[in-house]
């Protein structure tokens, strides 16, 4: 079953509740990236309308179990690129990712794009958005 609230889905995680294998959030606080910090149970993650920044980015990267990653219309922060680069490495177990971004230095995309180029599992690509076209 899918988690949508970000106050259980931090209980939750903070909990290392087991059972918890998805999660589709519309909102991240500090707490999620504190909580996101620690590995946990999660198979499927989906962030819609956020910021990711430096300190999200470095959360993903000890989710290693994902094997979906969904970033829908995502704005990402100064330097939050080359650090969900670095993220995407260790997010070996992917099969599929979704990216929707609007807005984006080329750069930028293309230095996730890189690393998702990368990833050994991947079964499904999915990319939208302006971000993309641009490049």
């Amino acid at each position: 079953m899918t988690e949508y609230s970000l106050v259980k889905a931090c209980e939750r995680l903070e909990a290392g509740d087991d059972t918890l294998r998805r999660l589709r959030l519309d909102e991240v606080d500090a707490r999620l990236v504190r909580a996101l910090s620690r590995p946990s149970c999660l198979e499927s993650l989906t962030l819609r309308r956020v910021e990711l920044d430096c300190d999200l980015a470095d959360a993903l990267a000890k989710q290693t179990q994902l094997t979906e990653l969904v970033l829908w219309n995502v704005r990402l922060g100064d330097g939050a690129a080359s650090r969900l680069a670095a993220a995407l490495r260790e997010l070996t177990r992917l099969e599929v990712v979704k990216l929707f971004l609007y807005e984006a230095a080329e750069d930028d995309v293309k230095c996730v794009l890189a690393a998702v180029g990368e990833l050994p599992h991947l079964l499904k690509l999915g990319l939208s958005g302006q971000a993309f076209a641009d490049c």
